[in-house]
């Protein structure tokens, strides 16, 4: 999975703005997919030269003209290509476990600071999914529905994990 199939996800939905496409990556796919304001500008850029998207400007008064990115027909050939072609098996990056693996190498202080951060971090994440939940209960599709469960859920399991592994610290 590339961010252009991403991106060409998004746009197959709806057109938009890069930012409102950063947003999609902030919120909806949060738990499954990162990518950085500054990667989707390129993405933007190289999706548009290839004639997978269009853009659109749209003039603003004493503001740059908005960009509304629009989905070709050789964008949506080239994502329903992508949803049909092998699975790739999932990358797990996850800079945290890394250092929880290493974390008997420091003081215990630091450890327990180190687990209550990211506790405090996963916690507001499942609140601004469970937030999204409730805002797009009516509108999404049940596979947008399953994604963002197994995402909650996932961080629910990992916060009761981490939860019992601080309690052990003390």
């Amino acid at each position: 999975m590339r961010s252009d199939d991403v991106v060409l996800g998004i746009l197959s939905e709806s057109s938009s703005t890069g930012y409102e496409i950063k947003q999609k990556f902030e919120t909806v796919f949060s738990n499954f997919y990162n990518a950085s304001f500054g990667s989707i500008y390129p993405i933007l850029h190289k999706l548009e030269q290839q004639g997978k998207i269009a853009v659109t400007l749209i003039h603003q008064d004493g503001k740059p003209d908005k960009k509304i990115y629009t989905i070709t027909k050789k964008g949506m050939e080239s994502f329903y290509h992508y949803l049909q072609t092998e699975i790739e098996p999932r990358k797990n990056k996850w800079d945290f476990m890394v250092r929880v693996y290493f974390a008997d190498k420091i003081p215990l202080p630091k450890q327990k600071e180190m687990i209550d951060t990211e506790l405090a971090k996963q916690e507001d994440s499942v609140n601004q999914l469970l937030a999204l939940q409730k805002m797009i209960k009516g509108s999404a599709t049940q596979f947008q529905k399953f994604s963002l469960d197994v995402g909650i859920k996932q961080k629910e399991v990992f916060i009761k994990e981490l939860k019992q592994l601080r309690a052990r610290l003390d």
